[in-house]
Parts: structure tokens; sequence; C-alpha cells
């Protein structure tokens, strides 16, 4: 056998590359011919309509014709896939279906966390989005309308202080600023922001009243430049019939002053007492009532001049000099 195999060699050879050619010229028979039956899709045509008679052959051919159509289906079938076959990339599936793309602003139904996102108020606009079919590799192009200035940012990126990309999706940017969930439309310029409305300066706050001041005193008393005064007779009368509305409007002290004289020294004289309305002040010593010392003596009877005078002359001692101040009661 092995004597044959050597004499015979190339006639071995021979029958097998015939063999081969055969096959590979039936495979590509079947290859035309699954070509030609998808490009025409023709089915075989029907019976004459010109015959009136039926054939006695009718249910045969109507089931040979059922047959050859369900050959062609499956032809057609098999060849889509070899069509639709890429062998430079055999994992690919079809073609992708082209959609619109999303309008500015719009929320991809996938992605149900960037729902609420409100439009951005920064100085930023978009240039450009390049996605990925990963999210998180997609990138953006955002410029800063206020500086002038752009560069490329993608998830996890800040393009500013308090800024961060979380999603790039056609012609929108979504950001987190300052926990806010924000968007960024493809070449809108932000709206201005709202000018601050004039505030009106607060009002002063009234001013309290002097819990010290004896109701009716100002309007009662007026004085001049001089130190001279005019008080009205109710007033006075309204004071000695009420000796308790002087509490509070300072105090009185005997004492002597340098040269000798006695009299009283006042003290805790406030603003609008009744003291500091007539012009005196703290530290000063009446020594004398028209023209009499001013004594422990002579007080109680100084009320019943103040009933009935019409004009009083007060002495004042103030650091040492004397000083009058002429008081006129009227009516």
């Amino acid at each position: 056998m092995e004597w044959l195999l050597r004499r015979n060699f190339w006639v071995v050879k021979l029958l097998g590359l015939a063999m081969v050619t055969a096959l590979a010229a039936n495979t590509t028979t079947t290859v035309l011919a699954l070509v030609l039956l998808s490009s025409t899709g023709e089915r075989p045509a029907a019976e004459d309509d010109d015959e009136p008679e039926e054939d006695e052959d009718a249910p045969t051919l109507a089931k040979t014709s059922t047959a050859i159509d369900a050959r062609a289906r499956r032809a057609e079938r098999t060849a889509e896939r070899i069509l639709g076959y890429n062998p430079m990339c055999p994992t690919c599936g079809p073609a992708p279906v082209v959609t619109d793309p999303i309008e500015p602003g719009a929320i991809d139904p996938t992605n149900a966390e960037l729902a609420g996102a409100q439009r951005s108020a920064l100085p930023l606009v978009v240039a450009a989005t390049m996605e990925s079919e990963d999210p998180e590799l997609s990138v953006a192009t955002l410029v800063d309308v206020e500086r002038g200035i752009g560069g490329l940012y993608g998830v996890g990126d800040s393009p500013s202080a308090g800024v961060e990309v979380v999603r790039v999706t056609t012609g929108v940017v979504h950001i987190v600023n300052a926990g806010r969930l924000e968007y960024i439309p493809f070449g809108a310029v932000p709206p201005p922001a709202p000018k601050p409305s004039a505030t009106k300066p607060a009002a002063e706050p009234a001013a309290k009243p002097n819990s010290r001041a004896i109701p009716g005193a100002e309007e009662a008393i007026s004085c001049d430049d001089k130190g001279d005064c005019v008080v009205e007779r109710a007033f006075v009368e309204s004071l000695i019939a009420q000796p308790n509305l002087l509490m509070g409007q300072g105090a009185a002290a005997p004492t002597t002053t340098t040269d000798g004289s006695p009299g009283f020294k006042l003290r805790g004289v406030r603003k609008g007492t009744l003291p500091d309305l007539l012009g005196l002040k703290n530290g000063d010593v009446i020594t004398e009532v028209s023209g009499a010392p001013l004594t422990l003596d002579t007080l109680p009877g100084l009320f019943g001049k103040l009933r009935h005078a019409s004009h009083i002359e007060v002495t004042v001692d103030r650091r040492g000099q004397r000083v009058s101040r002429q008081v006129e009661i009227r009516s």
C-alpha cells in the first residue's frame, strides 16, 4: 500500500485537489443562489389564468408551492445573516437606530436621578460635548463667558469653586453647584441675575420717653440765652398740689460755700428734670431766693411765696462765682 501511494502520489494529490475545487464551486453556487433569491423575492408563478378548467394535479402543485415558499423564506433569513455579518467586528451588533438628540434641558428617562435639575445661573455655556458608551468617560467643553476662557471637563471635574460635573449628555452638562442639581445647555447664555432691590434705610427707633421728666414741664418752662426763665402759673400750682412729682428730679443737701454762705448743693440733676429745664447743673449751690438766704429755717416758707409770687430771683454759687437767675411766673 505504501509503495502504491508513493508511486501514484501525484495522482492522489490531483484527485484531492479536484475534490476541494468541487466543494468550493458547490459552496459558491449555493451562496450565489441565496443572493439571487434574496434580491428577487419572487415566488413561483401561479397557474395560468387562461385555463378555465381545474387541473387534476392542483393539490400537488399547492403543496409544492408551499414548500418552495418555506425554502425561500429560510433562504432569505440565511442571506440576511450572511450579508449582515461583519468580518471586521464579529461581536458587533446591528447598527443602532439614530434618534433625535435630547433637547437642551431635557432629562433622559434612563437618568431619573437627574430629574428636577434647574437652569444654572453660572456664567458657563456648553461649546461642545463628546459622549461615550461609558457615561463616566463623556467630556464637554465649557466656556466662562465672563472671563472668556474655556476648558475640557469630564465627570468629577470642577470648572469653578464649589461646582462639580456629574453627567455629560448630548448638548447638556449636569453639575452640582453648592449642593444643588443644575444643568448647563448648549450655547445658551445664562439669564442675568436680578438686581437687588434697594432697601429703604431702617427708621431710627423712637427715643424712649424720659422717665424722670414731669409731664408738661417742657411746654410750661421756657428760658433764654441769659438763663432767665418764664414758668406758667398752672404748672407751679400743680407742683404745689402734688409734691410727689418732684421725686426723682434731683437732690439738694445743706452746704456752705467757700465764703461761708449757707445754701443747698444740687446733685443728681439729669436731662429733662426740673433743675435742668431751669438752667441749673450738678454742683450748683443755691444760696438765696428773692434776696433771702436759703437755710433749713427759711425752706418751709418758700412754698408759700411760690404760690403767690410773680417774680423770683435765684442766686447760685457756681464754682465760686455768683450767678443770678430771674424766674417769672405768668398766668
